[in-house]
This record gives structure tokens, C-alpha cells and sequence, in this order.
């Protein structure tokens, strides 16, 4: 009992110490989703026109690069990733309106 009394007064008397506390870093800024029209490009910039008015995308030598071919149901496999779109529907909350299916071999960082 002696030594609980002791404890808790010399918690009690303690002085305090203040906590050093790091300082918040900012976050880093989310990707950009950008979509639009090739209207020119050169070795290092392409120029699109979006929604938002004309938008110029610097190009580097890590830039990957895509092209959408068409697919069915029967050429998707196990462990493919997809993308879905689609519009709000009243029997079915979402109606699909597009899949595109990625395998895991392109898959930048593999997932």
C-alpha cells in the first residue's frame, strides 16, 4: 500500500514534460484523372482539348502508355484486373456500361 501512495505522489508532483510533437507534413496531391482530345503532341508534350479547356501533359521516358483494344467475357482470366463503368439504374443501383480488363503482367507494381 505504501508503495501505490508513492507511485501515484510522485506521478502527482512529476514535473511535467511537454511532448514534442512532429509537425503535420502535407499530403501529397491525388492523381489527376485527365481526358481528352489529341489536338497536337511532340517528343515531350501532348496538347488535348478537355472539358475544361485545352491542357498540355508533359511526356517522360517513364510515361506508360495504353491502347484499349476490344475484349469479350471468354478472354478474361482468374486474377485479371478490371475497371468497371457505370450509370446509376433504379432495379440494379448501377448498370454496367463498360469493363476494361487488365492482366496482372501489366499491371504497373503488380497487385
Amino acid at each position: 500500500m505504501l508503495g501505490a501512495a508513492a507511485v501515484v505522489i510522485g506521478y502527482a508532483t512529476a514535473p511535467s514534460s511537454k511532448q514534442i510533437v512532429p509537425a503535420a507534413t502535407a499530403r501529397a496531391p491525388s492523381p489527376a484523372l485527365v481526358y481528352g482530345t489529341v489536338q497536337s503532341r511532340d517528343n515531350s508534350v501532348l496538347r488535348l482539348t478537355t472539358p475544361a479547356g485545352p491542357r498540355d501533359l508533359k511526356v517522360t521516358a517513364g510515361t506508360v502508355f495504353e491502347r484499349l483494344e476490344p475484349a469479350t467475357l471468354v478472354g478474361m482470366s482468374v486474377g485479371d484486373w478490371i475497371n468497371v463503368g457505370a450509370v446509376p439504374n433504379k432495379q440494379t443501383l448501377f448498370a454496367m456500361t463498360g469493363v476494361v480488363v487488365i492482366s496482372p503482367d501489366r499491371l504497373q507494381g503488380g497487385r
